[in-house]
This record gives structure tokens, sequence and C-alpha cells, in this order.
């Protein structure tokens, strides 16, 4: 069964931000890569929801495979809600930031 697959705004604006990045950095073959690695993981995700462990606050984590960057995602009913997509570096209190609001 698919999940309907909600996207918040800053993940939007993460998702953005790695676009831009590695447009700037190498041009359009690796935006592209980026790009389509993320849509992989997006409806991976949206079919096997619950095949990724929880790893805090209820919150699934999916590695991309090829980038440092992974989707903090949360299943609620039949809805996984991806409200981060950041780099594997970026500060654990960043994801509480959005949680909170």
């Amino acid at each position: 069964m698919k999940y309907r697959l909600l996207i918040a705004q800053e993940a939007y604006y993460d998702i953005e931000g790695a676009i831009t990045y590695y447009g700037d950095k190498s041009g359009e073959e690796l935006k592209n890569r980026f790009k389509e690695q993320l849509t992989q993981a997006l409806k991976y995700i949206t079919v096997h929801p619950k095949s990724l462990a929880v790893k805090y606050r209820g919150i699934r984590i999916c590695n991309l495979d090829y980038f440092p960057y992974q989707i903090h995602y949360l299943l609620e009913e039949k809805k996984v809600i991806v409200f981060g997509v950041f780099h594997e570096k970026i500060n654990p209190k960043s994801w509480n930031k959005r949680l909170k609001t």
C-alpha cells in the first residue's frame, strides 16, 4: 500500500538549498543526480515507510545512497510527512526546533 506524501515547507527549502549547492558546485550532472536519488528515496518511503527504524521522537530517517543527506519523516495514519532533508553533519538541535512548531 502506498502512503500519501506530504512535504513541509521547511523541507522544500532544504531541498532547494541542496539542489542549488550541487548545481553551483558541479553543474547540471550532479544536481540532476541528487534530484534523482531524492525522488527514488521519497518513492521508497511512500511504499515502505515502516521499513526504516524510528530514530527519535517517532521520526524515521532515510539516507540517500550517494549524497550525505537524510530524509526525516513521520508516519501519521496513511501519510508520510517529511519535515526535513538534512545534511548528515547538521546539528541535531535543528531537527528538534522543527518538531516544536
